[in-house]
């Protein structure tokens, strides 16, 4: 997304809640457009997240909530005309993958109830969701633009577990595996390659405790012991991130690329 539409779109985004601000506790930019020098990057979604206060009705939330979210539409759709499938719109409802704009309770992120935040799939996300090691990547690169910083209503920080590599390898190598399978009837599905591919090294990054977030500050250190097939693997993913074009190897390439890196953690932990 180019800096000019980046500017526009959060300034629409504020002038939807303007008439009702005071039901607003916080709007939180999180993700790869923190770093202003992302801004340019085409393939870098604006991650949004609008915190509304419990005391808000239900038909004020949902009217708030819809508005947002015809923002989101109006500002993303001509991007993603030819993204549409059963497969991929099915995948991005219950991950809340390629979502821009998430709205939800204060209570829900005070209790960290990640469903509700991600408004994902309940069961997949318990059974599936790396939750703490999202948290952590949420926490280590976000921006309050709006209100108070909600992370601070926090008890206690989250803490990553073994149980947060597991889904972590779960959930993204079945996702490149899906990838794989559907990309010779859907092209478009290789973008699920790439998120199987950047989540899976958001993973590597917190369980080795960089305070790097951005995804070539974290491919710069992985490559230092990455395999033949894994630098290919990355160029690849980092020329998609470019919307350069790329071989038609990519998904088997990233699910390789997520089963080796994952593999690589379980014999350090």
């Amino acid at each position: 997304m180019g800096d000019s539409l980046f500017r526009n779109y959060i300034a629409s985004v504020k002038n939807v809640i303007e008439p009702t601000k005071k039901d607003i506790v916080s709007i939180v930019l999180f993700g790869s457009m923190v770093n202003k020098r992302a801004v340019r990057s085409p393939s870098t979604d604006v991650d949004l997240l609008v915190v509304v206060s419990d005391l808000c009705s239900s038909s004020k939330f949902i009217k708030i909530k819809g508005s947002l979210l015809r923002i989101e539409n109006e500002f993303f759709s001509r991007f993603r005309k030819d993204e549409a499938s059963f497969f991929s719109t099915g995948l991005q409802g219950a991950t809340g993958m390629f979502v821009n704009i998430f709205v939800c309770r204060f209570s829900d992120v005070k209790d960290r109830k990640f469903s509700k935040v991600f408004n994902t799939n309940p069961i997949i996300s318990s059974l599936l969701a790396p939750k703490n090691s999202v948290w952590i990547s949420i926490l280590k690169k976000h921006k309050i633009i709006f209100g108070k910083n909600i992370f601070q209503e926090w008890e206690t920080s989250p803490r990553i577990y073994s149980s947060d590599l597991i889904k972590s390898f779960i959930m993204n190598w079945l996702l490149s595996l899906g990838a794989l399978i559907f990309f010779p009837i859907h092209k478009q599905i290789k973008k699920f390659s790439m998120e199987a591919m950047k989540w899976s090294l958001f993973t590597w990054g917190n369980f080795n405790n960089l305070p790097e977030t951005q995804l070539n500050q974290i491919v710069a250190q992985f490559i230092n012991n990455a395999s033949m097939i894994e630098c290919r693997a990355l160029r690849e993913f980092l020329m998609l991130r470019e919307k350069r074009e790329i071989t038609n190897y990519f998904p088997f390439l990233a699910w390789i690329f997520v089963f080796k890196i994952h593999y690589s953690l379980f014999k350090k932990y």
